[in-house]
């Protein structure tokens, strides 16, 4: 997995819904194109755990709109924004 070699001090992961549904979902098959609905939800739910795993091992989580305040806060201290 590209993330095992990661080694930013900051990691922003964003989740898409793709990442876990599937046609058995009732996702139209006109989306078909979108290669993350071709795997099967399980799949992709079980690869998505192991990429958790991965990540909490090297970073703390935090929600987005907590890492923007952190940042925000960061970046006024240092006069940056």
């Amino acid at each position: 997995m590209a993330i095992c070699g990661m080694r930013a001090s900051c990691l922003l992961y964003l989740f898409h819904l793709t990442e876990f549904v599937d046609f058995d979902d009732g996702i139209p098959r006109e989306l078909g194109r979108h290669i993350t609905l071709r795997k099967k939800a399980d799949e992709k739910i079980k690869i998505m755990g192991e990429v958790i795993d991965i990540i909490k091992k090297r970073y703390e989580n935090i929600r987005t709109d907590k890492f923007i305040e952190n940042m925000s806060a960061f970046l006024k201290a240092v006069h940056i924004c």
